[in-house]
């Protein structure tokens, strides 16, 4: 595997949280937007990755940007070690719950099937984290998390670093509760 040099954006996410900062808005949206690409491209192949959080995306930064008007990083989608294969229409699930809590869909949280639409969920929370500084839903316990996961729509986050309704609006739609009321592939939400 290449050595990515610099931080996960889980770390750096923590590190500007300390200095009660968060990510430009500009740098949140190109980052996502290569983390679906990324996924898109995991789900062309059959592979949804079921552990998208912060530190399992690299933060690479680039000696000139891909393009003139980005900011010069790249977003790389690491640890696939909790991947699924798809075969045709059917996931490949046994109703085990696996993942990291924090970022994890309701569908996972249910043990029911998933499809790269749980991908989609779990990059909202990443996208949520990254322009508010704090996941969007927190609790003393975690069935209290499951529970937000499952029933609960996250604090509001217009105007938030910047987010504009049409931001909050995005990641509404990537943390809707039901895989049919999200953006159906990674391409669609790039």
């Amino acid at each position: 595997m290449e050595l990515i040099p610099g931080l996960s954006l889980g770390t750096y996410i923590n590190q500007l949280a300390a200095s009660k900062q968060v990510i430009r808005l500009d740098e949140t949206l190109l980052l996502t937007t290569q983390v679906a690409e990324a996924l898109g491209y995991a789900h062309r192949k059959g592979v949804i990755h079921q552990d998208i959080k912060p530190d399992n995306i690299l933060v690479k930064e680039l000696d000139q940007a891909d393009r003139p008007d980005e900011p010069p990083l790249r977003a790389v989608v690491t640890d696939f070690g909790l991947a699924r294969l798809r075969r045709g229409d059917f996931v490949l699930s046994d109703g085990e719950v696996m993942g990291t809590l924090d970022t994890m869909s309701p569908e996972q949280l249910l043990g029911q099937p998933v499809d790269g639409r749980s991908d989609i969920y779990s990059l909202g929370v990443v996208l949520y984290e990254a322009i508010s500084g704090q996941p969007p839903f927190e609790a003393a316990t975690p069935w209290a998390i499951i529970r937000q996961h499952i029933t609960q729509k996250p604090p509001r986050l217009t105007f938030q670093n910047g987010a504009s309704p049409a931001v909050e609006a995005l990641v509404a739609k990537m943390l809707a509760k039901t895989p049919e009321d999200r953006y159906q592939t990674p391409a669609e939400l790039a």
